[in-house]
């Protein structure tokens, strides 16, 4: 900025002494016959005229260097922005990946101690056990998909209390085989969301 400044200065100051200098062979003039004026004064006319010429072309070019200064500065600001929102793009994604991650591990964890209990359980601390599980495992289904529908029904199946042991044991399979697929379905659809990051991150602007 400073440099700037003084090369402004400096430019002002020559165009201020052309001008003065004009100013004053022109009041000469008026004093003198033209064509003596110009025998007299040729040189100093020539030098006057380069100065002039000099000091135009070197504001030219200080207002062009400034100009194409400032768009530089402009893009690069507009590609630092870019940047940060494009970071922080792909450090959402990982870490929605990451809360899905663990959102699965804890559901299969939990379908795998109901399953535990509803297969050995013999105290009556169990039955609590298994509700406390079974509604935290509801809490976490979305009843608008298919799988999560088909895992809900099954495990409602396999807590009624009026069923048989064959009724019982028939349960936990269908609680086996749609929790597997439920739970394959939500790895997948991990993966595709790691997927989709690792894309972004290495696909620069």
């Amino acid at each position: 900025m400073a440099d700037k400044v003084f090369r402004w200065l400096l430019i002002s100051f020559i165009v201020f002494a052309f001008l003065y200098g004009i100013w004053s062979l022109i009041s000469e003039a008026f004093d003198l016959r033209l064509e003596t004026f110009l025998r007299d004064n040729h040189a100093v006319l020539i030098s006057l005229g380069t100065l002039a010429l000099i000091s135009v072309l070197a504001l030219l070019t200080s207002y062009l260097s400034d100009k194409a200064a400032d768009k530089r500065e402009h893009l690069a600001a507009v590609a630092s922005e870019k940047r940060v929102a494009f970071n922080q793009k792909v450090q959402a994604e990982l870490q929605i990946a990451q809360f899905r991650q663990s959102w699965i591990n804890e559901m299969r964890n939990d379908i795998s101690k109901l399953l535990r209990i509803e297969f050995h359980h013999t105290e009556e601390a169990d039955i609590a056990n298994a509700y406390t599980l079974h509604m935290k495992i509801e809490m976490r289904l979305n009843p608008d998909e298919e799988l999560a529908s088909k895992l809900s029904a099954a495990m409602q199946y396999l807590g009624r209390s009026e069923s048989t042991e064959e009724e019982h044991q028939r349960a936990l399979a269908d609680v086996v085989l749609a929790s597997r697929a439920y739970l394959k379905n939500e790895w997948r659809r991990l993966k595709k969301d790691i997927r989709e990051s690792q894309l972004l991150e290495s696909d620069p602007l």
